[in-house]
């Protein structure tokens, strides 16, 4: 339905201009007329309409860069369009074979549209677009959160830095205009879609990071949340899972809370902010369950409004120095650091799944997804375990670890006559 007429003059549509402040009074354009449908924006607003995308890669030839300096819808496209032209598309096979990106699409315009939405027009500084392939998208806002949106337990042994979803536009005006070509839909769905997206495995955890406090960068990674190194750890925590389920095996929704709320953990480790885990990201039965069965708990300064939950501290425990000290004494001390860790991870299998013992083959390989990479790389990974096997032979040899029918588990026995 159209709701206005085109206008013969300036003169006519100035009170069109002036209830959408496009204009002032006296009849000078505004940031949001400029933005929206201003001529030549670049040479009033300087970087405010400006959006630079780079493609970082390590090969030269890989590399690419553009600078698009327009009004806002041009922006939305171009900064949208620029990502998908740079970012690998993969094959399905149904459908005689379907293209899949690395990233989902409507999540990807989505994000770039907030970023100019929400970016701080008060700040000459212009919107960056990083994209280092295989990696992550990092889009990079003039501007940051407002004080009250942000979770942060620095100082406490759990350190928390969580990032509440905001219902409200920043630029309420021009939300209102980009809403109108349905390029905004507000109510915190940015987020939400973030966190449903990789819930569902379309992308790894994202995270915030401040640079400054009007800077501030939204980091999409690639890759699935409940990757190979998630489903390892829980494959390795598999016997203490179980006794607090009481035997019932997890269900997908229940691991993926579980991968969500570990690498939060990580992510604030490193200073970075991740989203809020809410009930409004309908996985609050998943939530209950892992809760009542003690998996999960609420941070013990977290607030019944807006409650944070964390992993049982089992689930993270990667250090048992003290616990092979005990059990080896001064020769485990002596022990080269590849031989302690690979130490660490048969003892972890022998204490916490239900397995008891693993091969030299599966050592190597939870080892590997543990402490190097997130997932398998052939040109690295077999002669990372031809390494793996000797030094299990080394240590079953000098008898830290006791073979049972090809598998292997720490020597209760040892320094027993």
């Amino acid at each position: 339905m159209r709701i206005e007429s085109p206008k013969a003059d300036l003169e006519s549509a100035k009170s069109f201009l002036l209830r959408k402040s496009f204009i002032t009074s006296d009849l000078e354009p505004t940031v949001l007329g400029m933005l929206v449908c201003g001529e030549h924006p670049q040479d009033f607003l300087g970087n405010r309409c400006q959006v630079d995308c780079f493609v970082r890669s390590s090969s030269q030839i890989a590399q690419n860069k553009k600078i698009f300096k327009d009004n806002i819808l041009p922006l939305l496209e171009n900064g949208h369009g620029f990502i998908y032209q740079n970012i690998p598309v993969g094959v399905r096979a149904e459908n005689g074979g379907t293209g899949v990106p690395e990233y989902p699409e409507d999540l990807i315009r989505e994000c770039v549209n907030n970023s100019l939405a929400h970016r701080d027009y008060t700040i000459d500084r212009f919107i960056n677009i990083d994209i280092i392939p295989q990696k992550h998208i990092e889009i990079r806002n003039p501007g940051g959160f407002k004080k009250n949106l942000l979770i942060e337990k620095t100082e406490h042994e759990i350190p928390l830095r969580r990032i509440i979803p905001n219902p409200k536009p920043v630029n309420p005006k021009l939300a209102d205009v980009l809403k109108v070509f349905n390029k905004y839909e507000g109510k915190g769905i940015g987020m939400a879609t973030l966190v449903n997206e990789c819930l569902n495995d379309r992308i790894d955890i994202p995270y915030y990071k401040f640079r400054d406090y009007d800077d501030i960068s939204l980091v999409i990674q690639s890759g699935k949340l409940l990757d190979d190194k998630m489903e390892a750890l829980l494959s390795a925590f598999s016997g203490f899972i179980q006794n607090l389920t009481q035997g019932e095996e997890l269900t997908s929704e229940q691991k993926h809370v579980l991968a969500y709320l570990y690498k939060s953990e990580k992510e604030n480790e490193k200073y970075h902010y991740t989203i809020l885990l809410t009930p409004d990201n309908n996985h609050f039965d998943a939530i209950r369950s892992l809760e009542k069965s003690r998996l999960i708990h609420k941070h013990p300064e977290s607030t019944p409004l807006l409650p944070v939950f964390v992993l049982n501290r089992e689930l993270l425990k990667e250090n048992f120095n003290d616990e092979l000290l005990q059990a080896f004494g001064e020769a485990y001390r002596s022990l080269p650091q590849d031989h302690k860790e690979c130490l660490k991870i048969i003892f972890k299998i022998n204490r916490y799944s239900t397995e008891k013992a693993e091969s030299a083959s599966q050592i190597g390989k939870l080892l590997y997804l543990e402490k190097y990479k997130n997932s398998l790389e052939i040109n690295d990974f077999e002669g990372f375990q031809r390494k793996i096997r000797r030094i299990v032979s080394s240590l079953a040899k000098q008898g830290f670890i006791a073979k049972q029918d090809k598998r292997y588990a720490i020597n209760a026995g040892f320094g027993k006559a």
